[in-house]
């Protein structure tokens, strides 16, 4: 609804989507990063066996368990595809 929308304010113009928080809450209510969380994908994604990668899915559970992140696996796709990295059938063997 805020996408492409700019607020005029006596400081200046102000692209809406700026007003809005875009970090992520833990299971301990504190808020993460996505540059965190994109970080964490990118070991996890290096760290896989290169014959068996690892799904977005399986990315948010390990997330889930090890560091107590729950996102989606939406979310893990869009950081996944924002990064540049490629899905799991494309990852196989490279």
């Amino acid at each position: 609804a805020v996408k492409g929308k700019y607020l005029q304010h006596p400081s200046g113009v102000i692209l809406m989507r700026s007003l809005f928080s875009t970090s992520v809450m833990d299971k301990t209510d504190k808020n993460i990063s996505p540059h965190y969380i994109m970080e964490l994908i990118q070991t996890l994604v290096a760290d896989e066996d290169r014959f068996f990668p690892l799904s977005d899915l399986a990315i948010a559970e390990l997330l889930e368990e090890k560091q107590e992140i729950r996102i989606s696996r939406r979310t893990v796709a869009k950081y996944r595809t924002k990064m540049g990295m490629l899905d799991s059938n494309k990852r196989k063997y490279l």
